[in-house]
């Protein structure tokens, strides 16, 4: 994440997601790390056919420790964070 990002704030993946991948089934797996590694956020599996309902502003998350995914508003997702992290 570039040093002057406030929380939370979307980065773009340039490349993303690459050609090669253009098959909905394709299976991904991101997280986050700080440079230092004093910070990681937990890992996210994703489908690329789950990304098509996805709306600009919106954001899909996993509870930790569940596999059903949810998609929240980036207003939602931001509240989430301060209320829960």
């Amino acid at each position: 994440m570039p040093r002057a990002v406030t929380s939370p704030t979307t980065v773009p993946l340039d490349g993303f997601p690459p050609e090669s991948a253009a098959d909905p089934d394709v299976a991904f797996d991101m997280y986050g790390v700080a440079d230092d590694s004093s910070f990681t956020t937990h890992r996210v599996s994703f489908r690329l056919g789950d990304l098509t309902e996805l709306a600009v502003g919106s954001v899909l998350v996993t509870a930790i420790g569940e596999e059903a995914q949810q998609v929240l508003s980036l207003e939602e997702f931001a509240h989430r964070g301060e209320s829960e992290c």
